[in-house]
């Protein structure tokens, strides 16, 4: 948050920066000596390169952290880049929103076009431009900054008490995970439901009416939501939830569960609930078993990077018991 840094008020008027992309800053540029000695400190950071940018259009010199370093989850391997066009000396950052709320209070910074729409909401992260530096003491500042922006990207978040179970619909996440928020005495939190409570519609409204690309921003924005604002809960995520690369940074600050069914069992299981599920309910017996098969074989390489996977035979009861065996050593883990 802001408060681990400490930045003075920035003295004069804001330089002009153009409120499009490419967003440069317009004037107020760093002279070549101070530009010199910016880049020379930014690749004394440990395990940094500067390479030409990976993000942007122009000739930026990209911040790149070298293969092998571990990174935030929200974070980019390349953290920063340094601007030199129209002229040196601006630099781009990616910092949580709380962080990029305080550069801006001190005069240092402004948001990215593509980041104001998060500006002010907690628990996101945005890009800022951060204005160049004019002297050698606006340099100490910029290197406060970018030593911050790195601290951030290597820094991993040790997780939450949160245990999210994912799997194919019908596995039994929702009622399985009801029971094990009962015997740990933990809230529960159904991420389809929560949608649907959010947005005052159903799944299948949205789905039809909005399209499933629209959902599916909308359950990753959720997704991220619940587990920032929980340090304590059982989550129930939706079957396709994990298969998409961005739902992974709000996942990994949780404890995944795979629960495990067998093909024979999801038919089985989705066959007798198929009026209750929209999308597969004008399914013949057929075209539902190959949907099962398909997905499964698209789907389980993302659902077996959970960090336990579980085999569930056995009543929904003694699932749960069992599972609480599992979740009680992870919680040990996490107090000590």
């Amino acid at each position: 948050m802001g408060q681990n840094l400490d930045l003075p008020l920035r003295k004069g008027e804001a330089p002009q920066v153009a409120g499009y992309v490419p967003h440069q800053q317009i004037d107020q540029h760093s002279d070549v000596e101070v530009f010199e000695a910016f880049k020379a400190l930014a690749s004394e950071l440990p395990d940094v390169s500067l390479i030409k940018s990976r993000t942007t259009v122009d000739n930026s010199v990209g911040l790149y952290l070298e293969p092998g370093v571990k990174i935030h989850p929200k974070a980019e391997r390349e953290f920063a880049h340094l601007n030199v066009e129209p002229k040196p000396g601006s630099f781009h950052v990616k910092l949580p929103t709380e962080d990029v709320d305080y550069i801006v209070s001190k005069g240092w910074g402004v948001y990215h076009p593509m980041s104001e729409v998060v500006q002010g909401r907690s628990g996101q992260i945005a890009v800022a431009l951060i204005y160049a530096p004019r002297d050698s003491d606006e340099l100490k500042v910029a290197m406060q900054i970018l030593t911050y922006a790195h601290r951030f990207a290597t820094t991993i978040p040790n997780k939450k008490s949160v245990f999210t179970l994912i799997g194919f619909m019908g596995s039994g996440k929702t009622s399985i995970g009801k029971r094990l928020a009962s015997i740990l005495d933990m809230s529960f939190i159904d991420l389809d439901d929560y949608i649907e409570q959010e947005e005052g519609i159903s799944i299948n409204q949205i789905f039809t009416g909005q399209g499933e690309s629209v959902f599916r921003l909308l359950e990753t924005h959720y997704l991220s939501a619940i587990i920032d604002q929980h340090d304590q809960l059982i989550l129930a995520a939706g079957g396709g939830t994990p298969c998409y690369e961005r739902n992974w940074s709000a996942l990994n600050k949780s404890y995944t569960i795979y629960i495990e069914r067998t093909n024979k069992y999801l038919y089985k299981n989705l066959h007798k609930k198929k009026e209750k599920r929209p999308l597969i309910r004008s399914l013949s017996d057929y075209a539902l078993k190959n949907l099962i098969t398909e997905k499964m074989k698209i789907r389980s390489p993302y659902y077996c990077r959970a960090d336990v996977r579980y085999l569930a035979e056995g009543s929904k009861d003694n699932i749960a018991k069992d599972l609480t065996k599992k979740v009680k050593k992870k919680l040990k883990k996490i107090k000590k």
